[in-house]
């Protein structure tokens, strides 16, 4: 299997969005709480930089598992 054909499979693309979305809904769920119920100031803004991080990682998983998903989808009806 050369690398393209590793890159493109789309067990691969599948497992990128689940770690995307793994990585993804904890950190916004902070990001909502934080924002929402905490009064500013309290220790659940220290860690807003890492919620942030994680939100804006689990994110780009995401979208490059898609990618990859639609990717090689089209080159498979192409293939056809």
């Amino acid at each position: 299997m050369r690398l393209g054909e590793r890159w493109l499979d789309e067990q691969r693309g599948l497992r990128w969005v689940v770690w995307g979305s793994l990585i993804f809904m904890p950190s916004l769920a902070y990001l909502l709480v934080t924002f929402v119920v905490s009064e500013p100031g309290s220790g659940w803004w220290d860690g807003i930089r890492f919620a942030a991080y994680g939100a804006f990682i689990g994110a780009v998983l995401g979208l490059t598992g898609w990618i990859r998903l639609l990717i090689s989808r089209l080159l498979r009806i192409r293939r056809q």
